[in-house]
């Protein structure tokens, strides 16, 4: 039973989960048609994004029609809020997301979730994603794909990031490189908590171990 103890100790009570862009506020827009790469950024305060900004780096690294066809990324905050990623036909392009306060650090305790989710609207082509987390001494990545589609959820677990400390995670990239002419929307990217209903099975399973314990 101490075991038991021990977990709940570690379940959060009450929790919600952090945000690290919800899309529903800026405009930032990219626009690229010849090799290379461009960055921008918006902030500061942003409402609905860790630290308060958000940058983006768009790089382009094929292109059958230079200066014809674009590689674009742009958040639309309204009416729902969401961020579009696309690549004309023959456009070969990635998107890296950084979130970092400017590179002041975030200093965000993020230790009472339990993974990240990224929220897809709708992918025309399967689009490999990685993740990278940093902390004040150490970095990890772990990999993922962003299914075709419409209306999915893409999962990192925080324990796939074995070397970061999630009491101080100074920093969070997010790359997203589609297939040859992919386009992606994306509706939110958070962190997952553990449901009150895992709480209450706990507590639920105590309650019975001390009756039992009782009765003997």
């Amino acid at each position: 039973m101490r075991s038991l103890f021990a977990l709940l100790l570690l379940l959060p009570i009450t929790s919600t989960a952090d945000i690290i862009d919800d899309y529903e506020n800026g405009s930032i827009f990219l626009s690229r048609a010849v090799l290379g790469s461009t960055t921008d950024y918006e902030g500061p305060g942003i409402p609905g994004v860790l630290g308060g900004y958000r940058a983006f780096t768009l790089d382009v690294t094929a292109i059958a029609a230079p200066v014809v066809s674009f590689a674009k990324a742009q958040v639309i905050s309204a009416p729902l809020g969401f961020l579009f990623f696309s690549s004309d036909t023959g456009v070969n392009s990635s998107l890296l997301m950084t979130y970092d306060a400017n590179a002041a650090g975030l200093n965000a305790n993020l230790s009472s979730s339990v993974a990240f989710q990224l929220d897809v609207f709708s992918s025309d082509l399967p689009a490999p994603t990685s993740l990278t987390v940093y902390d004040n001494d150490s970095s990890d990545t772990v990999a993922g794909v962003i299914p075709q589609g419409l209306f999915s959820s893409v999962l990192f677990p925080f324990p796939s990031f074995p070397s970061i400390d999630f009491n101080q995670v100074q920093r969070i990239d997010l790359n997203i490189d589609p297939i040859l002419s992919g386009d992606v929307a994306l509706v939110g990217f958070t962190t997952v908590v553990p449901e009150a209903s895992t709480v209450m099975g706990a507590f639920g399973l105590l309650a019975l171990l001390c009756i039992r314990r009782l009765r003997q």
